[in-house]
């Protein structure tokens, strides 16, 4: 029963939508949208895909190591795999630093089942989830 309050006290924001964590650091997600998902990434499991834009804004103090964000997906309680595909301009997060007062967007994909009962986690590097709920 402690876990289950755990995983219901995480803080939530809707699908698209976005978060600022305490110390200023921002994401924002826009709406899913279909996307193609290639016949090399199909499974008997993984039908579908879908991609998001992510903008993170680093409003802390200090510069903010984008590699360090962890961004995982879920669709009807069940992981999604995550999707690079270069020359789409999908390469997952970043790498870099991200200076104060700075923002920086990419796209993300994850491969899924159905698009249904979408979430997404994002984790930065304090380790303070919040959920993306559509």
């Amino acid at each position: 029963m402690g876990s289950e309050m755990c995983i219901r006290d995480r803080p939530s924001a809707p699908l698209p939508g976005e978060y600022t964590w305490d110390d200023g650091l921002r994401v924002a997600i826009g709406p899913p949208r279909d996307h193609k998902l290639n016949r090399w990434a199909q499974t008997d499991e993984l039908t579908q895909a879908v991609r998001f834009k992510v903008t993170v804004t680093n409003g802390t103090d200090a510069p903010a190591a984008l590699k360090d964000l962890r961004l995982t997906a879920t669709a009807g309680g069940r992981p999604a795999r995550a999707l690079f595909e270069v020359n789409l301009g999908i390469r997952g997060v970043p790498t870099g630093s991200l200076a104060p007062g700075k923002h920086r967007s990419f796209w993300l994909a994850f491969a899924v089942k159905d698009g249904k009962q979408l979430e997404v986690s994002v984790t930065p590097r304090t380790g303070d989830e919040v959920r993306f709920i559509a």
